[in-house]
């Protein structure tokens, strides 16, 4: 049996009307409460789970405005953060200030084009809250790594579903209206997706994380049991997915951390790296894009699309560069499905966004290496920051690959809000005087590794 996926979705809830399962209302009100009630760390954990395990389909529709489950939670969230006066002691950085233009450029220059002003006032609002929400909130590095402990259990329970998706092709989450009661296949493999929009983005979501994972698991005496366990089902999430996107993800992180005894010479090795591509891109009669095509026909998956949806999208540049493009189907025979997340950037927000995203990915990786490199210099290179900020970097980098293949959306795409948020956060939150700390965290005083 091979499934279509759109054949699949055909008969289930569609956008623009209420479609609200008890279970999630439940669900919800219980993720309410601990938000605006529970500590910080909790907070973040009832907005982490909304974001993992409830369904886009699931929304309130009140005026025409679609209300999703985890654009409720943010709403929440800001209650608390504003009753509380949480916001006191946050600075805005140039960092915050480069993701807020990056989301202003793809918003305007869209509503420009298409005069959608609803559309892209609904994303830029879950972009922006998703984002200032975890950097209020996460006020110091200690709170950072809660957050990786508790998307470390969080994993190892999704990826319990995706096992038993994975083993009999029921997907439990299907009650919600987002997914297929049987899980696709394609290829004769299962495709498990679980609450995820799509089997590559569940995927791609437990590939991502391993890196993060095994910088936890080398940077702490404790919880290492936790974090084993977490690296095995991110690996059984990846896998899956049945989709070969998310096990380059995951290559490209292990290979990451194979860099690890490199890390002080990665400049050079970059350097290299773009001299010897350029290298090739001239000697050879096809663009060094076009590799991506034969890569696809020796690991599988639909490569030589993506190379020349990336050809066309060069090739068309005066199409897109001013004000994007609404329609890439004149381009070529199925060039219609831009699954490319940089193409995607220049087609919604022109050359203008395209850029932006450039630079704030450039800035998270120097964020990232100078925090690095302080606290090499202050606690080793044992230390649990420094194995977290190489870990972030190895993250980012999986995700910079995954880009060239995936499109992001839904619960992905504001998993990717919350890795940027979640970068200027490793550096220590300054409070200023008279700003009470709070009530007490749950946040434990984190082990560090024994020196060898």
């Amino acid at each position: 049996m091979n499934d279509n996926l759109e054949e699949a979705y055909s008969q289930f809830a569609v956008y623009g009307t209420t479609n609200l399962h008890p279970i999630a209302a439940v669900f919800m009100l219980c993720m309410a409460g601990l938000v605006m009630f529970g500590s910080r760390s909790r907070a973040i954990l009832g907005v982490l789970l909304v974001c993992v395990f409830m369904p886009a389909m699931q929304r309130i529709v009140v005026g025409g405005l679609d209300f999703s489950m985890i654009r409720i939670i943010m709403l929440v969230a800001w209650a608390r953060v504003l009753a509380r006066q949480e916001y006191r002691g946050f600075s805005p950085g140039r960092f915050d200030l480069l993701f807020v233009l990056w989301t202003a450029s793809l918003a305007t220059i869209f509503v420009l084009r298409t005069g959608n002003v609803v559309n892209r006032l609904g994303a830029s609002f879950d972009a922006l809250t998703l984002f200032f929400i975890f950097r209020v909130l996460l006020r110091r590095r200690e709170e950072v790594f809660t957050l990786v402990r508790q998307l470390a259990v969080i994993t190892i329970v999704l990826g319990v579903f995706l096992a038993y998706e994975m083993a009999t092709r029921h997907n439990v989450f299907h009650i919600f209206g987002s997914a297929p009661r049987l899980a696709v296949i394609r290829n004769a493999k299962v495709r498990a997706m679980g609450p995820f929009s799509h089997p590559i983005m569940s995927g791609t979501f437990g590939a991502g994380l391993v890196p993060l994972f095994i910088a936890a698991l080398r940077g702490t005496k404790k919880s290492r049991k936790r974090f084993g366990f977490a690296i095995a089902f991110a690996i059984v999430i990846a896998v899956a997915s049945g989709s070969t996107g998310p096990l380059i993800t995951l290559m490209v992180g292990l290979v990451g951390w194979g860099l690890w005894p490199l890390r002080r010479q990665m400049r050079a090795i970059l350097g290299a790296g773009v001299v010897m591509a350029l290298f090739v891109h001239v000697i050879r009669e096809k663009p060094i894009w076009h590799l991506i095509g034969r890569l696809g026909s020796v690991a599988g998956g639909t490569g030589w699309h993506r190379y020349r949806l990336i050809d066309a999208f060069i090739n068309n540049f005066g199409q897109w560069a001013l004000l994007g493009i609404s329609d890439t189907a004149s381009w070529g025979w199925g060039l219609q499905d831009t699954t490319n997340y940089y193409i995607r950037q220049g087609t919604y927000g022109g050359f203008l966004t395209f850029v932006m995203f450039l630079v704030l990915l450039g800035s998270s990786f120097s964020r990232l290496r100078r925090i690095r490199f302080a606290t090499e210099r202050a606690e080793g290179p044992k230390s649990l920051w420094t194995q977290l900020c190489w870990g972030f970097s190895v993250v980012l980098a999986a995700h910079c690959v995954s880009f060239i293949s995936t499109s992001y959306f839904g619960q992905m795409e504001f998993f990717l809000f919350i890795l940027f948020a979640m970068i200027p956060s490793l550096a220590r939150f300054r409070r200023p005087a008279g700003v009470p700390a709070g009530p007490r965290q749950s946040a434990r005083p984190v082990p560090q590794a024994s020196p060898a």
